[in-house]
């Protein structure tokens, strides 16, 4: 994952593609995709070591539909 200062910035990267395009969020909109999944939320239950692997798997399924 890189890191820019503005939109702007990312289209004149050399290495843009214009396919991930739907994936240029600020960051705040990602660390809330993150810090909200049960991956990071629920890792203090009884629980959590049991469930974590389904807890994985529901966060990157979400970032997944989040990228397109």
């Amino acid at each position: 994952m890189s890191f820019f200062r503005s939109e702007e910035s990312v289209r004149k990267w050399s290495d843009f593609d214009a396919t991930t395009e739907k994936s240029i969020k600020p960051v705040g909109e990602w660390a809330v995709m993150v810090t909200g999944a049960n991956l990071v939320r629920c890792r203090l239950d009884d629980d959590f070591v049991a469930k974590s692997e389904a807890y994985g798997n529901e966060l990157l399924a979400g970032l997944s539909a989040a990228l397109g």
